[in-house]
């Protein structure tokens, strides 16, 4: 699925390589020279309906600077839903192959919803500009947007019969009768899915996003939690 910010636009036809990704510490906070341009910014993502997230391709036209030497995409931590939450980008991309002076398409691949980015390019004299910050979120069609947003803002002290609480990297369920339960992270990533009758404790050692849901039915009314994991 593709959300488009400029339909019409010229490219320089190759291909960029990633060299590495790094962490860094640039601060949210930080005030830096914009002047980095960017002509167009895809995010060509997969949705998920049965798990209500996505992850895809980041895809950013930049017109770079003909005194650019260095090109790298900075970008924060994934399913930030508030820009209260933005704290600071934590990793970057180096690309190694661009054409100064022209329109250069970056890619990186796997970026999940709810990520901020921007582009930085380090010039000739050793200065550095930078591109305004953008998020992901801005490019995923707004009805799934919605519907991803809604599962991630589920309140967590919703109460019922069912006793769940998370003990370090375990989901531990206590009933008495049998109740189907689905359990999934942010990813998509179904960590569970099966019938307790008893009082269990199942591993969340795969999830992959900070989040959980669980899902269960109860006298034909579908109870969906929230867990904060890490």
């Amino acid at each position: 699925m593709k959300f488009f910010v400029l339909i019409f636009l010229v490219v320089f036809p190759f291909s960029l390589s990633v060299k590495a990704e790094d962490i860094c510490s640039q601060s949210a906070e930080e005030t830096n020279t914009e002047g980095v341009n960017i002509d167009n910014i895809e995010y060509n993502y997969t949705f998920s309906d049965g798990y209500l997230t996505c992850k895809g391709d980041l895809e950013v036209v930049v017109d770079v600077s003909d005194r650019c030497s260095k090109l790298f995409i900075y970008y924060s931590k994934p399913f930030i839903t508030d820009i209260e939450d933005f704290k600071a980008f934590i990793a970057k991309y180096e690309f190694v192959s661009f054409e100064p002076g022209s329109k250069n398409r970056l890619v990186i691949p796997n970026i999940k919803w709810g990520t901020y980015f921007r582009v930085r390019e380090f010039l000739d004299d050793g200065t550095n500009i930078y591109s305004q910050t953008y998020c992901t979120n801005d490019f995923i069609d707004g009805n799934d947007l919605e519907k991803i947003l809604e599962q991630a803002s589920v309140d967590i002290t919703e109460t019922d019969d069912i006793n769940t609480t998370i003990n370090n990297d375990h989901l531990l369920i206590n009933t008495s009768s049998p109740v189907e339960f689905t359990i999934a992270d942010l990813d998509g990533n179904l960590l569970y899915s099966g019938i307790v009758s008893q009082q269990t404790e199942i591993s969340l050692a795969h999830a992959t996003s900070p989040i959980i849901i669980i899902r269960y039915n109860i006298n034909g009314t579908v109870i969906t939690k929230k867990f904060v994991i890490k």
